[in-house]
């Protein structure tokens, strides 16, 4: 037997499952993907948070811009 094959033996005997160790835990890929998924919900969470505060600044603009025209239409008449 060569000088790597006795370490490959010790080595399996030493860390492999013969103690009992289980292999459990998530592969880089599987974590690469989950990671991916979370960014892309957080990407459509922020687009969707930026939409509604350009909405509610345009009805704020417009609310200005009536009572403004009001305010005005009633300093004419009086």
């Amino acid at each position: 037997m060569t000088n790597l094959q006795t370490f490959m033996k010790q080595t399996k005997t030493k860390f492999g499952s013969e103690l009992g160790f289980r292999h459990s835990g998530f592969t880089l890929v599987e974590i690469c993907i989950a990671l991916g998924l979370c960014m892309l919900l957080l990407g459509i969470a922020t687009l969707s948070v930026t939409g509604l505060q350009d909405q509610a600044r345009l009805k704020r603009t417009a609310s200005e811009i009536e009572s403004t025209a009001r305010k005005t239409l009633q300093d004419a008449i009086t």
